[in-house]
């Protein structure tokens, strides 16, 4: 009963982070990743399933390594800088924030096979990809003359005795020691504001990774077939720090306790880190030298995840007084599996000249799961069912090549992984990227520099009514990223 009452606890407060069901956005995160983890296959959009001798493709198609004739290691760091543009109730709001970090280190070993068995070589390679990065930062406000927050608390406690309301896990519980709440009536309650007309402001900020370390085999059959597998240990690190508030600024509060609201925040925490572990398979096929066809397979990956959380209230009133609620914080530990990936891919060389690439990326987040010991997230999970659908993936990219440069272009769509019918604005989520950059290639080293323009929207309602529609929240986001690889062949 103790595991059970802090599962509760947990999925009180992750609740109250958003109105959405916070669970199945976590798997939803966690099981997106980017393309183009290196300058040279970001610049083409990513589309590097069917080329090979990058090291992006230990985490894409693992058969490009075998397509290396000689050693490598290379490092990519890059900077990504993105902006938010929220609209509520008719109100705009610009956020944004700046990363730095490492998109790539690695190293592969090309050995040469010298008989007459057909295998060229066999190669090894051991790297690093940052596959996802969650830094950002957004924020909304508007005043809202329909309802509040506190309307949601009221719905929550409605029909519970207030001599046992303390002992209710979740915020509802706490907006009532802070006098945001009070009964009437033995079990009914009203709040603050009854008559709404508050202005509601949210600022959010996050940061972490989603990282992968890679270690891959290939080999090289008669330059003909290219086949190679990796084995992928991942690491998770996501932080959100979020506030809150309503400010009162047409005096249509009621008085609780002889207090006259004047604001209040909802301060919240959360960070999840976790390991996970998953395999990939791949060939390149070349059937002539203008033309190489690729595939690869992901299997789930497999996480084991912890959460850290918090979260607590700050009413204001009119007269200076002020009151802090009890912090609910607390940990928990589950699982989550990702839905598993297919690529199929194509590339046409044009001699010395240049290239054209595709790739095609299934992906099906209905297949996403969570899980745990203390709580098996039934109901999280039908959500996922509910929500979420297969999604389709595009990647196309392109190279010239004039001497010593090369000069790139690409792009990428990634499709929704919502269902269709559910509500227009969701539908919507997919992403956009535009993509380019420029390459210099020397006798045993060389350099490369992209950058990438993504567009992407979100729709989601600050918390949940049954009475009445909540108005949401469109963010629009614009994600810059420049990415520098410097590398050397032996």
């Amino acid at each position: 009963m103790k595991n059970f009452n802090k599962g509760m606890l947990f999925l009180a407060c992750l609740f109250s982070l958003n109105a959405q069901a916070q669970n199945d956005i976590d798997a939803l995160r966690y099981s997106k990743s980017t393309f183009g983890t290196t300058a040279r296959s970001m610049a083409m959009g990513g589309a590097f399933g069917a080329l090979g001798a990058d090291l992006s493709v230990l985490s894409q198609n693992p058969a490009g390594i075998a397509v290396y004739r000689k050693s490598e290691f290379s490092v990519s760091p890059m900077f990504n800088y993105r902006s938010a543009s929220s609209d509520y109730l008719g109100q705009s709001t610009i956020d944004g924030r700046l990363n730095f970090g490492f998109s790539n280190f690695g190293v592969q070993f090309a050995r040469q096979i010298r008989n007459n068995s057909g295998w060229k070589n066999w190669n090894f390679g051991i790297g690093y990809n940052r596959i996802n990065s969650f830094s950002g930062r957004s924020s909304f406000e508007a005043i809202n003359n329909q309802n509040s927050l506190l309307d949601s608390y009221v719905e929550e406690v409605n029909g519970t005795d207030p001599d046992l309301i303390f002992d209710s896990p979740g915020l509802a519980s706490e907006a009532y020691y802070v006098y945001l709440l009070d009964s009437f009536n033995g079990n009914q309650y009203y709040n603050a504001l009854p008559n709404a007309g508050a202005l509601q402001q949210k600022s959010l900020r996050s940061r972490g990774s989603l990282g992968e370390w890679d270690i891959s085999f290939g080999g090289n059959y008669n330059d003909k077939l290219f086949i190679g597998a990796t084995i992928g240990f991942t690491t998770l690190r996501y932080i959100e720090d979020s506030k809150y508030e309503e400010i009162d600024v047409t005096n249509m509060h009621d008085s609780i306790a002889g207090l006259d609201f004047a604001s209040f925040e909802l301060n919240q925490y959360l960070s999840t880190t976790g390991n996970g572990i998953n395999l990939k398979a791949g060939i390149i096929y070349r059937p002539a030298d203008w033309v190489r066809l690729g595939a690869a397979f992901h299997t789930p990956t497999y996480y084991n995840l912890s959460d850290d959380y918090s979260s607590y209230l700050v009413a204001n009133y009119t007269s200076g007084f002020s009151s802090t609620s009890r912090v609910l914080q607390g940990a928990f530990d589950y699982d989550l599996t990702t839905p598993l990936k297919a690529i199929g891919s194509v590339a046409f060389i044009f001699g010395n000249y240049g290239l054209i690439s595709a790739d095609y990326e299934y992906t099906d987040y209905t297949d996403a799961r969570l899980n745990s010991r203390d709580y098996h997230f039934s109901d999280e999970n039908t959500t996922i069912d509910r929500k979420y659908n297969s999604a389709s993936n595009i990647r196309v990219g392109a190279e010239y090549k004039y001497n010593i440069f090369s000069f790139r272009l690409g792009g990428a769509y990634y499709g929704t992984p919502f269902q269709s019918g559910l509500n227009r604005k969701s539908e919507d989520q997919h992403q956009i990227y535009y993509t380019g950059g420029l390459g210099i290639r020397g006798k045993n080293t060389f350099m490369d520099v992209a950058y990438a323009l993504g567009q992407s929207s979100e729709f989601y309602r600050p918390y949940g009514l049954s009475s009445e529609p909540v108005s949401g929240v469109v963010t629009k986001t614009s994600d810059h990223r420049i990415m520098f690889t410097v590398g050397v062949r032996w």
